[in-house]
């Protein structure tokens, strides 16, 4: 590790900004690609690209990038999903899904996945192009303040987003672009179409926008909101895409709604494996039927397309209060049961 002098260029991250993002632009600003600075910066030995920095940053990343850009460690910490702990999910593990957590399906140094979304009004909007933390968050299809769709492609290429490879490929390159330039085709992401929300639920889209600007501000402790809400949300989510019963709930919820149900995936994945809009449709169901909170839920189990026992499934995290709601349910099954 080299001494902890400041870099020559030493920006600050941006609000909300994700590591990796901050760490671009630092290698810009300092004139240099960016596999050239984090090999002077990090050294041979420490590989920072093979893995998913804003999940599980290494110590020494964070701490060489404190030092050399003179920004607190805590401010660096929250540069990354860490600061969702304790409201989109409980427990930070090294490998496997993280609830709401998008993943970015890493081989070596590439993104096989799409876990990488943008709002091109906010990056046309910024005075300097930056991807945010909140565009990992898997019910954040949306934006909240643009009330546009999300993407999560280059919409000219179709690859993912992948800005860490904007000059692999281009030795001829001596600048940099900026972080919105498509690494594969080019395409300036900030011309990317601007979809309007299909707002089909009004009282649901007004919920659901809430919990994103709080997800957007970094999730900050609000007493107005319970994030446990967003728990059962997840729960909500996977009961909208499971097959229980050939998916009536979702048909339920079609019917109910006049929506078309969410295309699901063979076999059985998390909601955070879903592509955007199939992503879209089902966290959107599952706002509807928290709205009105039991009702819904209620008359989806008396039309027999939820049971009981999914409630609770694979749900050992529930909050108590979800949790006596399906047990009420659970006694109102058993009496009608012994009539």
């Amino acid at each position: 590790m080299t001494e902890m002098h400041l870099w020559p260029a030493h920006p600050h991250p941006y609000r909300g900004e994700l590591l990796s993002s901050w760490l671009v632009r630092l290698a810009h600003a300092n004139g240099l690609k960016v596999q050239t600075f984090c090999r002077l910066s990090f050294g041979n030995e420490f590989q920072v690209w093979n893995r998913d920095i804003d999940r599980l940053a290494p110590a020494w990343l964070l701490d060489t990038m404190s030092k050399k850009t003179g920004t607190p460690l805590s401010r660096v910490e929250s540069a990354t999903l860490h600061i969702y702990k304790g409201k989109l999910f409980e427990h930070e593990k090294a490998s496997g899904q993280l609830p709401w957590i998008l993943p970015l399906q890493i081989y070596h140094r590439k993104r096989m996945g799409f876990g990488l979304q943008f709002c091109p009004q906010c990056l046309a909007e910024d005075t300097e192009p930056y991807f945010r933390l909140a565009w990992r968050v898997a019910p954040f299809t949306f934006c909240p303040t643009h009330q546009c769709m999300l993407h999560d492609q280059c919409p000219r290429c179709s690859q993912g987003v992948a800005f860490h490879r904007i000059e692999l490929g281009h030795p001829e390159l001596n600048s940099t672009n900026p972080l919105c330039i498509c690494w594969s085709c080019g395409y300036d992401l900030r011309d990317s179409e601007r979809a309007p929300v299909h707002n089909w639920s009004s009282h649901a889209f007004q919920s659901w926008a809430k919990a994103l600007r709080l997800v957007e501000n970094g999730a900050p402790i609000n007493s107005r909101f319970d994030y446990s809400k967003l728990s059962v949300l997840h729960q909500m989510t996977k009961l909208v895409l499971s097959d229980g019963i050939r998916g009536r709930l979702a048909e339920f919820i079609a019917t109910e709604t006049g929506q078309p149900k969410p295309k699901k995936l063979p076999g059985r994945f998390p909601v955070e494996s879903y592509r955007l809009p199939e992503r879209h449709q089902a966290v959107g169901f599952a706002w509807w039927l928290l709205g009105r909170w039991p009702s819904r839920v209620k008359r989806a189990w008396h039309a027999k397309s939820l049971r009981f026992n999914w409630l609770l499934r694979d749900y050992a995290e529930a909050p108590v209060w979800y949790r006596t709601f399906a047990k009420n349910i659970r006694t109102a099954f058993l009496e009608i049961s012994h009539q």
